[in-house]
């Protein structure tokens, strides 16, 4: 139950934390404890944000890893690597170039009739 329990907890406050900061997943998912300072987050860009009450009581309760990666959604109880592959994929479709529509030959197809121009 503890497990199911974290789990949720990790994928709301993932989300919340992707929509208050404005952050891609990629980018949530790579967030490190060091980046959490009170109640703002300091950006890879060196944005700091400020993140509600909600979510830092939600990191709190989250488990700190002590590896050497200090990642906070990173290990026994966060992202799998499938996910992250996942996530990394929806980028890259994301990032694609899109396709563009060009109107071709539009003053042939939108001809002016002038009336006192015209031949009986």
């Amino acid at each position: 139950m503890r497990t199911a329990y974290l789990e949720v907890l990790r994928n709301l406050t993932f989300e919340t934390i992707k929509l208050e900061t404005r952050l891609s997943e990629r980018q949530v998912a790579m967030l490190r404890w060091s980046q959490i300072n009170g109640d703002m987050i300091k950006t890879t860009r060196q944005r700091n944000v400020k993140v509600s009450r909600e979510v830092m009581d939600a990191l709190a309760l989250l488990p700190r890893n002590n590896s050497e990666t200090g990642l906070v959604f990173f290990g026994a109880a966060s992202l799998s690597q499938p996910e992250l592959e996942q996530i990394a994929g929806m980028e890259q479709r994301l990032n694609e170039p899109k396709r563009r529509f060009i109107i071709w030959k539009t003053k042939e197809t939108h001809k002016r009739v002038d009336k006192s121009a015209m031949v009986c």
